[in-house]
């Protein structure tokens, strides 16, 4: 998990899609609600998932190999500001909203593989709607995208 999630890191740092989200502000979370006290908008947190683990075969004969599915959670912040500028971005001047970075980042990580030996399947299983966080100092947008790594791997 620790190779697929700085992979997945780099990756959304290098995308030109995402030159408006800062290198520093592309982080691992330990916790999809809490933000890094510098954080600038809009910014992106990568958290760990579940991993599950299926036997492919069990045959004595054969190499025993495993079906292993790593969830890796996307969440985009955006500032809230008035009106629907956070959801849907606006032209002039050009800011992004939320809907406009999270389709960046599936196109950055749709069946992106991240070079990691093993890795047959990538892709967003699941979209949460977006979700107002915060408090008195600052309110957030979120929307958290959850992507999928399916690996065939020996144990």
């Amino acid at each position: 998990m620790k190779s697929l999630m700085t992979a997945i890191q780099t990756s959304l740092k290098n995308a030109a899609s995402l030159s408006y989200v800062a290198d520093a502000d592309i982080v691992i979370t330990p916790d999809e609600n809490l933000l890094p006290v510098n954080c600038s908008f809009p910014a992106i947190g990568l958290k760990d998932g579940t991993i599950t683990m299926d036997k492919l075969s069990t045959n004595a004969t054969t190499t025993l190999l495993w079906d292993v599915r790593y969830r890796v959670h996307i969440i985009i912040y955006t500032e809230m500001s008035a009106g629907e500028t956070p959801v849907i971005g606006q032209a002039s001047p050009s800011i992004k909203g939320i809907l406009d970075i999270n389709d960046a980042v599936r196109t950055v990580l749709h069946e992106n593989y991240q070079s990691i030996s093993g890795i047959v399947d990538a892709y967003c299983v699941e979209e949460e709607e977006g979700e107002v966080i915060g408090g008195n100092d600052m309110i957030v947008l979120k929307k958290r995208m959850t992507f999928e790594y399916m690996a065939l791997e020996k144990l």
